[in-house]
């Protein structure tokens, strides 16, 4: 078999696969615009729970603070937060090695004799 055979052989084969795939997606499309009333029921019945209702509040809350912020401010920010993360885990780490007094006593103390007779 020639390679330009093989090539041609190989490409047919794809726009049949890409063909039918494309099918499969209309075929699932117009499944879904056919319920379409069931799916805004239960696209409208999740949005009246009051989850949602208190989720929109909060993020257009959320993008009214957002938008509020002066865009330096949020940069500047933005850039010292890695460093700042890296510093606090750094601290974090130093004490909890740190021993206190009451730990340094308790570690030297020797274990109780015991008091059975020989």
């Amino acid at each position: 078999m020639r390679p330009s055979n093989t090539a041609e052989a190989i490409l047919s084969a794809y726009e049949v696969c890409k063909d039918s795939t494309i099918a499969r997606c209309w075929k699932h499309c117009r499944g879904l615009l056919g319920r379409k009333e069931k799916v805004l029921e239960v696209a409208v019945d999740a949005m009246k729970s009051a989850e949602s209702i208190r989720g929109i509040r909060n993020l257009v809350i959320l993008a009214q603070t957002i938008g509020s912020i002066d865009p330096a401010l949020l940069k500047a920010f933005a850039g010292a937060l890695p460093q700042a993360l890296i510093q606090a885990k750094q601290e974090s780490n130093q004490s909890a090695r740190a021993v206190g007094p009451l730990q340094a006593a308790l570690s030297q103390r020797q274990p109780p004799r015991s008091f059975r007779r020989k």
